[in-house]
């Protein structure tokens, strides 16, 4: 074993087709710096030395294609990889996917300067910032790229349903669960339903989700009646398109269940919480968060209707999950632990009510 230090002569001044980046925050303390290098860089060998430690050095410098012995091997790169302003989209993505957040925005703006007003890479350009506004926490950004997808799509492609309706239900849940403006929410979801059904796409799996977000928010707007009508379409659309025992149908389950516990109905609400857990535990590892919220959803509708030991059966086989996936400090184990008190102080005070009666019968 050997080892190598590679020095390497990138100047970010240069015409270099193939981008790279400083990929290290302002803030770092680490002495450790990392640069990014596309696929498809190429690198002119310099020279190779050995320092007294026997460490080798190998000194490359950065080349571009404008080197006229590169031209066809750049072009090879081009043809097998694609750079210029699609490899900035790709880089700006990479750096996403590392949570460089502001760099990967920083490359996406200057390709987005690059661009005529008319390039089709604007298409997948304006989502992607888009994104990095929502990881931002920019909704108001994140609408703005998302409207400027919606109007060139509704030019370059009026008849994909497909791409149309998933970017009105994106809107709508940005304005859904970040804004909390339920009434632009449900317009942009129903606009996404309106497109599939002018195309006779009913019954497209899409449309599920559409559904799906319409009675979220008609849960939230506590009107539970019409969110249960909602979830049962959505549930209708999945039974058309997916085997019985897929994973998205415990997600109706619970829906289904949660309208009708708010409704009253419990024992159906209970019904289908059994259900949807009978799908998560064949599919999902015994100790995964999403069973625990399950019973914790269960346990919540038997303390409804005031069954205190079985919700405390429940709520006991949810924190059992939890404490071993989440942090003892999380809301939702302190919630869940503040549960398990009272559904025990409940316990202990029925049965003292029940020993209390016994002994006013006997003395009677």
């Amino acid at each position: 074993m050997q080892k190598v230090l590679f020095d390497i002569d990138a100047d970010p001044g240069e015409d270099i087709s193939i981008p790279f980046a400083d990929i290290n925050f302002d803030n770092d303390q680490n002495d450790e710096k990392n640069i990014l290098f596309m696929v498809g860089s190429i690198f002119r060998l310099i020279s190779i030395s050995y320092e007294k430690n026997k460490r080798c050095i190998i000194k490359l410098k950065l080349c571009n294609d404008n080197e006229p012995d590169l031209k066809q091997i750049f072009e090879n790169i081009r043809k097998e990889y694609g750079y210029g302003e699609t490899n900035l989209l790709a880089l700006g993505m990479i750096l996403r996917d590392m949570n460089k957040f502001y760099l990967a925005e920083k490359y996406l703006i200057r390709m987005l300067k690059q661009l005529p007003h008319n390039d089709p890479l604007l298409d997948a350009l304006y989502p992607s910032l888009g994104l990095l506004a929502k990881d931002k926490d920019d909704y108001d950004k994140c609408l703005y790229w998302y409207r400027k997808a919606l109007k060139i799509y509704m030019i370059t492609r009026p008849s994909d349903y497909l791409t149309i309706g998933d970017t009105y239900n994106t809107i709508g849940m940005i304005y859904h669960a970040n804004k909390c403006q339920y009434d632009k929410a449900l317009d942009y979801f129903s606009k996404a339903i309106l497109i599939f059904k002018q195309f006779d796409a009913e019954m497209d799996p899409m449309m599920a989700r559409f559904y799906d977000s319409i009675g979220a928010v008609q849960e939230e707007q506590r009107n539970y009646s019409q969110a249960l009508i909602s979830y049962q379409k959505s549930f209708n659309i999945k039974k058309k398109n997916l085997p019985n025992n897929h994973i998205d149908f415990s997600v109706s389950y619970k829906n289904i269940a949660a309208a009708n516990g708010y409704l009253g109905s419990y024992d159906t609400a209970l019904e289908f919480y059994k259900k949807a857990l009978d799908i998560q535990i064949k599919s999902f590892p015994l100790q995964h968060p999403a069973i625990a919220l399950t019973y914790a959803n269960m346990a919540a509708v038997y303390a409804a209707k005031n069954r205190s030991q079985q919700a405390l059966t429940y709520w006991h086989k949810a924190n059992d999950i939890l404490r071993n996936t989440l942090l003892p400090q999380d809301p939702l184990v302190r919630k869940i632990e503040d549960e398990i008190r009272l559904a025990s102080s409940k316990i202990t005070n029925n049965e003292s009510m029940k020993k209390t009666g016994k002994k006013r019968v006997a003395a009677t």
